[in-house]
């Protein structure tokens, strides 16, 4: 298994820390239906990790709900990723849709964890007529490439669905100009920022995430997202 970053860097972190407490809010407002979850940059199933990141989940996030969840996958010297996360968090009752143009990540899944989706991109499904609960992004950095058109799309599907956005950024990146791009559109977002303290082992990126509530979300409850999210920021 050949993956581009070490499981359970600090983007993970943040990302999997901001699905948890988003998938948790989003699946109370509507707690006896199915909760739809699009991961369509899913990557494997579950990880390697390495001693030093496996260490930092214990001695350092022992006390939070990501430890929780992973605790028994460590035990395994294993990380669990997006898509099993929402398994443990919601159990029978969400529906996971899932993409990777990687084959052997998508092949590391089987039928009963999730559906494959028919894309040629992950970014196609925020052309999909299908509403969801959740669409989580999760980008490598060629989201620079792309990332106006992306904002774009994400400014019109927001009308039938929420979106978790993963950035994954450096100096060197037009970050700022991304949230003047955002900002233009009007699109209600929350967002918060873990940057790297040790880019020997978690590399040169740093991370931000965005959580662009469905239309029908009301800004009385972003405000809940942007209380819960608070110490992940």
């Amino acid at each position: 298994m050949k993956v581009k970053y070490n499981a359970a860097n600090i983007g993970d972190l943040l990302k999997h820390s901001w699905l948890i407490e988003v998938t948790a809010f989003l699946s109370k407002q509507f707690p006896t239906e199915p909760f739809r979850y699009a991961d369509t940059f899913c990557g494997f199933k579950e990880y390697e990790i390495e001693n030093f990141f496996k260490e930092r989940l214990i001695n350092q996030f022992s006390q939070t709900k990501l430890y929780g969840i992973q605790k028994e996958y460590l035990e395994r010297n294993r990380y669990l990723g997006s898509s099993g996360i929402g398994r443990k968090l919601l159990g029978n009752r969400v529906q996971i849709n899932i993409f990777d143009t990687n084959p052997d990540a998508i092949d590391s899944f089987t039928a009963e964890d999730a559906k494959i989706l028919p894309l040629k991109s992950g970014y196609d499904v925020l052309g999909s007529d299908r509403d969801y609960d959740l669409i989580f992004l999760n980008p490598y950095d060629d989201f620079w490439d792309v990332y106006e058109v992306v904002i774009e799309k994400i400014g019109i599907k927001v009308g039938d669905s929420s979106i978790l956005l993963f950035v994954p950024f450096t100096e060197q990146c037009p970050s700022k100009e991304l949230i003047e791009t955002i900002d233009k559109t009007g699109i209600r977002y929350v967002n918060g920022t873990a940057e790297t303290k040790n880019p020997e082992m978690d590399e040169k990126w740093n991370a931000a995430m965005f959580f662009f509530p469905a239309n029908e979300i009301s800004d009385e409850k972003i405000l809940i997202i942007e209380k819960i999210t608070s110490p992940y920021k």
